[in-house]
């Protein structure tokens, strides 16, 4: 759902295919498809970028801490994510070391590297803070308070935490129902996420992707009243 317009937002009210993989991706854009949304960031297939590029396509970029960092206990559960990996044994190393913002900002420039190589129209790029993939509960809430730097680079942002585990598990924590088999803990997880929108819309993130469309629609005509700040949690 976008919250905003822009060059690169205006394309999800059409057709988005969600691949890391440059032959799917190629086949749904000449089927019409118009923005593809990468979860490696151009970085699981090197031909990737080179077909957005060449159908002048949009494109939303994930940062993937799966991938930047494989071997931390909160990616471990993921599975692999690209044919290869882009980076060197040295630089994963060092990378391990990096605070989650930094981390996600050396993620982002090489994607974006690899886009501005390939001759991707850089004002149709969207990026994605990677909200659920491979975070702890405090790196998910530290990226979410870095989406005005993403804005501040000049890019537009895609935001997904509807119905993330991170949420689930935080509202579980709390004494909540979150079993989805039963109607209050399905409500619940709707919920919760819908907060988060109206968070992702009191930062004037662009697009959103989202469950429950009227639940969501309505955090966000709340967003900008009722955010003041985030408190981290210890972990």
């Amino acid at each position: 759902s976008p919250l905003s317009p822009s060059s690169a937002a205006s394309d999800v009210y059409k057709r988005q295919v969600d691949t890391w993989k440059s032959q799917v991706a190629a086949a749904a854009l000449e089927a019409g498809a118009d923005i593809v949304n990468d979860i490696t960031g151009f970085l699981g297939d090197p031909e990737m970028a080179t077909v957005v590029a060449e159908h002048e396509a949009s494109a939303v970029l994930m940062f993937n801490p799966v991938m930047a960092r494989p071997h931390h206990p909160s990616s471990t559960i993921f599975p692999r994510f690209g044919f290869e990996s882009v980076f060197s044994e040295q630089e994963l190393q060092q990378m391990a070391q990096e605070p989650i913002q930094d981390l996600m900002w050396t993620f982002f420039n090489r994607s974006l590297a690899v886009a501005k190589a390939a001759g991707v129209q850089m004002d149709r790029i969207m990026l994605d803070p990677g909200i659920g993939f491979g975070l702890t509960k405090r790196e998910n809430f530290l990226l979410l308070q870095e989406l005005g730097t993403i804005h501040q680079k000049g890019y537009p942002i895609f935001l997904g935490v509807s119905r993330k585990r991170f949420v689930v598990n935080i509202i579980e924590e709390a004494g909540f129902e979150t079993d989805p088999a039963t109607e209050t803990g399905f409500w619940n997880r709707d919920l919760a996420s819908s907060h988060l929108t109206s968070i992702a819309a009191s930062q004037g993130v662009e697009v959103v992707r989202v469950h429950d469309i009227p639940l969501h629609k309505m955090a966000v005509s709340l967003g900008p009243v009722s955010y003041t700040h985030l408190t981290l949690p210890t972990t």
